[in-house]
């Protein structure tokens, strides 16, 4: 068996600064979050996901995140969310709850009603 090693934490965070930049996306504290989150991967699992999303956008609850993990990756046919992606996510949920409520797939009613959760 061959065992790759995995990058050091600042390894990976280097070369999603790197990733994140090189599309347009400037947010070092959110690649800090996301990079505290990762395990075993490059991507976010949900308990991950929703971890660095409540802690990068504090006004959403853990129930919201999940929302929007399952919105998200059942639209991308998905079961992690790559570092690009959590980015976009966490800039357009500062835009409100009817962005963030998109991203669920959810009507922004249903999506408040999770905040009380």
């Amino acid at each position: 068996d061959v065992v790759v090693p995995r990058p050091a934490p600042e390894d990976f965070k280097e070369r999603v600064e790197i990733q994140t930049v090189a599309q347009g996306v400037s947010r070092p504290r959110e690649v800090d979050i996301f990079s505290r989150h990762v395990a075993g991967s490059a991507k976010l699992a949900e308990g991950g996901f929703c971890s660095a999303l409540v802690e990068a956008a504090p006004w959403l609850t853990r129930p919201q995140a999940s929302a929007i993990f399952r919105g998200v990756c059942d639209g991308m046919s998905c079961t992690e969310v790559a570092p690009a992606e959590f980015l976009q996510i966490v800039a357009a949920c500062g835009k409100g709850d009817r962005v963030a409520a998109e991203f669920a797939d959810m009507c922004v009613e249903s999506f408040r009603r999770l905040a009380a959760r």
